[in-house]
């Protein structure tokens, strides 16, 4: 079994990295894709071993490849992810989310939660704005932020992971 979210940071770095001295601006572009990617899956994977569990204790990986799964996973839509971790920056939060975190949000998930805006909105730039041009530092930036973002989430308390990946999944629906 593969660990997606791993593979694409791993490669992300790579692209960003070992490509001669003068780096193609294909590769600097799909390495800003990549980790975001790989944050974006990250998070998924995160959202189906906590709200769709297989086993009672938290896992690292999947539990369950299976279609049903494979659809669930598929439910998560870029846009609503990033306009819960726009929410999930406010200060004051919103009042869906102080209901459920009255103490506020850790620094750990903002970061998380600012990476992911962050790297969406680069890698829109990265796939589409064929005339503007990459250095290699803007894509190890691109991967740092998205280094730094893993690295957070595995400090993120875990009530507030629970709450953050629930918003995830359903809040876009949560004022209905």
């Amino acid at each position: 079994m593969f660990d997606l979210p791993t593979d694409l940071r791993n490669q992300a770095r790579f692209l960003a990295e070992h490509d001669g001295t003068k780096p193609k601006q294909v590769n600097l572009r799909r390495a800003i894709s990549s980790a975001y990617y790989a944050l974006f899956h990250l998070l998924i994977n995160e959202s189906m071993i906590r709200l769709y569990p297989r086993h009672p204790q938290k896992g690292k990986k999947l539990l369950d490849e299976g279609p049903l799964m494979d659809r669930i996973s598929r439910s998560y839509q870029h846009t609503d992810m990033r306009k819960i971790c726009v929410q999930f920056q406010q200060k004051p939060l919103p009042d869906t989310l102080k209901l459920l975190l009255p103490s506020g949000v850790s620094p750990e998930l903002q970061t998380v939660a600012k990476a992911f805006v962050e790297l969406q909105e680069e890698r829109h730039a990265a796939d589409y704005d064929v005339g503007k041009k990459y250095s290699r530092e803007v894509a190890i930036g691109a991967v740092a932020t998205a280094e730094r973002a893993f690295q957070e989430w595995e400090r993120v308390p875990e009530r507030e992971a629970n709450v953050f990946v629930a918003a995830l999944a359903f809040g876009a629906r949560w004022s209905k």
